[in-house]
C-alpha cells in the first residue's frame, strides 16, 4: 500500500526510498515511513514439524494432515494471485520465500513432499526465525498438533513486528492422543488470534 501511516528510526535494511526526509531533517536523525498493512499481503504457512509434539502414522499422521492442509491453503491463496511462501524445520527444514503463479505453487508442493516429522526445532524457534524472514504486514498461518502453550508468548511478539497470525490447531484426540486440545485452543482465542 501506498499509504503511510507513521514514521519510526530507521533500521539497518530499510529502503532508502521510504526515509521521511523532512521529519528527518526535523530531528536531525533519520526517520523511515511505515505503511499501512495491506490486505492483500505475502502469505506465510509454518507447519509444526518437530518431531516431539506429532501423533499417529502415515496418511493418519499429524504430519500428513499438516501437510494436505498447508497444499490446499498454498493452492487456495495462489489462485486468488496473493504471494505465498512456505516454512517448515523438519530434519532439513524447507524455506520457500513468498512469490505468485503456477512455479511458485510447484516450489511449495515440492517442499511439502520433502517435510518430514522428525525435526528438532520447537514451534517457538520456528516462529522467530520466521519474523526475521516475513516482512510486516504479512499474514502467517501456522498449523500445528502441540499440546504445550509456551509458544504462546513468540506468537504474540510475532503479531507486535507487524505479521497477522492465525493458528490452524490439530485437536490430539483427534490423532490418538490423551490430552484435549480445547484448553490450548481457548487460550489463543483469548490472545485474540483466529483459532
Amino acid at each position: 500500500t501506498p499509504n503511510a501511516a507513521t514514521v519510526r528510526g530507521y533500521q539497518m535494511g530499510d529502503p532508502l526510498s521510504w526515509i521521511h526526509w523532512p521529519i528527518s531533517a526535523r530531528r536531525d536523525s533519520l526517520y523511515v515511513r511505515e505503511f499501512d498493512q495491506d490486505a492483500a499481503g505475502d502469505i506465510w504457512i509454518l507447519l509444526d514439524c518437530q518431531a516431539d509434539v506429532q501423533l499417529g502414522k502415515g496418511a493418519a499422521g499429524t504430519i500428513e494432515q499438516a501437510i494436505l492442509l498447508g497444499a490446499a491453503l498454498a493452492v487456495q491463496a495462489l489462485r486468488k494471485n496473493r504471494a505465498v511462501g512456505l516454512a517448515g524445520y523438519g530434519r532439513s527444514p524447507q524455506i520457500v520465500y513468498t512469490g505468485k503463479g503456477a512455479g511458485q505453487q510447484w516450489r511449495i508442493l515440492r517442499a511439502l513432499a520433502l517435510l518430514d516429522a522428525e525435526g528438532s526445532t520447537s514451534l517457538q524457534a520456528a516462529m522467530q526465525d520466521l519474523s526475521r524472514i516475513a516482512k510486516r504486514g504479512t499474514a502467517v498461518i501456522i498449523i500445528t498438533p502441540t499440546g504445550r502453550a509456551d509458544w504462546l508468548p513468540e506468537l504474540v511478539r510475532l503479531t507486535q513486528r507487524g505479521a497477522e497470525s492465525h493458528v490452524v490447531l490439530l485437536d490430539r484426540q483427534s490423532f490418538g492422543g490423551e490430552e484435549n486440545s480445547a484448553g490450548l485452543k481457548t487460550a489463543v482465542r483469548q490472545l485474540g488470534f483466529p483459532c
